[in-house]
């Protein structure tokens, strides 16, 4: 038997929630204004995709999908010259909007006026997009919202109340290993399987990763199955180490180690030649996940830290 949404592996409360919502906009129509909640990499996008696939109005057509980096949204102008046709014209769309929070003030206002709650789902609202005051229609029995960010304390309060929540669960390590095997037709060896999962990152866009890049090395080999030397061989090729920290990571971790497990941002951007933003933004999450760094006013190694580096510092 089929099951709802079965190309999406786990999330079973959130897809649980999202047939409720499927089963009721074929009756009316009409979809509550959804805001995905998850980190980078969690599938937002994916499961926006397939969930449209499910929708059904209650004439039995399929709503169309408009997909929108909100960073491409400027201003209110722009949206209602450019997008606001596009999304109603006709039987209307589903208008995903990705990354959100990169709505700028005044974009973020008037949608305040367009998705308030209200028991009536058409609203109109006036605005001069150059040719004086027009009229805007929002017909939500045509029209649908659905959104996605990964950092929902940028929104306005006044938006996120306009919005139903869905945080995305965290996946399981098995979990992201049905990912990996259903993105490629390798055949891996059983023995390596814990090796295996001790390097995923925690979100299937990086295990999607791992199995093009998989791959590709056994097209190169000419390999049909990954045993452990292959798996070894593969790490090292592609810069993944234990508990799938990366170069770069392995190279903070280092440059805390030698200086004795301490040292400032600013001084840990001098040693290993990148930027604060970057150790920021791009690197010490994975290291704070591990529980191998902590941050006060300096950066730290943990005791498990220490110990992993300790283990590394003498590793190419």
């Amino acid at each position: 038997m089929t099951q709802y949404l079965d190309e999406i592996i786990g999330q079973k409360s959130v897809k649980s929630l999202l047939k409720i919502y499927g089963d009721s906009y074929s009756q009316t129509g009409i979809l509550p204004f959804l805001l995905l909640v998850a980190q980078k990499g969690q599938g937002k996008t994916k499961l926006v995709r397939d969930f449209r696939k499910t929708l059904v109005k209650p004439d039995g057509t399929r709503p169309r999908l408009i997909e929108v980096n909100a960073s491409t949204v400027k201003s209110p102008t722009q949206f209602l010259s450019q997008l606001y046709n596009h999304w109603t014209d006709g039987d209307g769309a589903v208008l995903f909007m990705d990354e959100i929070h990169e709505w700028p003030d005044k974009v973020q206002a008037l949608f305040l006026t367009i998705l308030e709650k209200d028991r009536n789902p058409i609203r109109r609202i006036q605005a001069d997009i150059g040719n004086g005051l027009e009229d805007f229609d929002f017909d939500f029995t045509k029209i649908s919202f659905v959104c996605a960010t990964t950092n929902h304390e940028k929104l306005s309060t006044a938006l996120l109340d306009r919005l139903e929540e869905i945080s995305l669960e965290q996946y399981s390590k098995e979990e992201l290993f049905t990912i990996l095997k259903k993105n490629t037709d390798i055949d891996i060896c059983g023995k390596i399987e814990s090796k295996i999962k001790d390097i995923f990152r925690g979100h299937p866009r990086d295990c999607v990763k791992i199995a093009e890049n998989l791959e590709k090395y056994a097209m190169a080999k000419n390999l049909d199955r990954i045993e452990e030397s292959s798996w070894d061989e593969f790490c090292k090729i592609m810069g993944i180490h234990e508990h799938g920290f990366s170069n770069a990571e392995i190279q903070i971790i280092k440059a805390l180690g030698e200086k004795g497990g301490e040292a400032s941002l600013e001084s840990l951007s001098a040693s290993t030649g990148f930027t604060k933003g970057v150790i920021r933004q791009r690197y010490e999450h994975a290291l704070l996940k591990r529980g191998m760094l902590e941050i006060s006013a300096r950066r730290n190694l943990t005791r498990i830290g220490v110990e992993f580096y300790k283990k590394i510092k003498d590793k190419v």
